[in-house]
């Protein structure tokens, strides 16, 4: 006797503490429904746990978060072309597309979320001279360098 992945999968979004909260009721199609598994990072390679996962511009199925060991899984449903936005407070927001297949389980390769660079530079756009922004001066194996902006005028 096989057991269809909807049926594995309902602990996700069902009952009272679900891992994937918000899902509007009736969104996931039995036939069509994908669950999607991958892996959210920091830049020193450790899990990144507390991070939100979701789908852009299809909020009917919900989030998730990414759990201590930085894995995470949604449900979802297959046959189409989907963005997962990745987001956790301080790190900047990362996007990745995926086509699940039906009654799949699909596995995205790992995300890195970087955290915000904490030097901030406004820039007001109807000055009439040009504008650097510059962020923090950053050092690792690579060497040292800073990332810097010129805002013509």
């Amino acid at each position: 006797m096989t057991t269809s992945l909807d049926a594995l999968a309902a602990f996700l979004f069902e009952g009272t503490d679900p891992l994937q909260t918000g899902v509007v009721s009736g969104t996931l199609e039995p036939a069509r429904i994908a669950v999607v598994r991958g892996r959210l990072l920091d830049i020193t390679g450790a899990p990144l746990g507390g991070a939100r996962v979701s789908v852009l511009n299809h909020p009917e199925f919900g989030e998730t978060r990414s759990r201590e060991d930085g894995f995470y899984d949604l449900a979802v449903n297959g046959g189409g072309a989907l963005v997962l936005t990745y987001d956790a407070a301080g790190t900047l927001k990362v996007q990745r597309t995926i086509t699940p297949r039906w009654q799949e389980l699909e596995v995205m390769p790992d995300v890195v979320l970087i955290a915000l660079d904490p030097q901030v530079t406004t820039v007001q756009l109807d000055l009439p001279n040009a504008q650097v922004a510059a962020g923090s001066v950053v050092t690792d194996e690579d060497g040292t360098r800073q990332a810097t902006l010129l805002f013509p005028a």
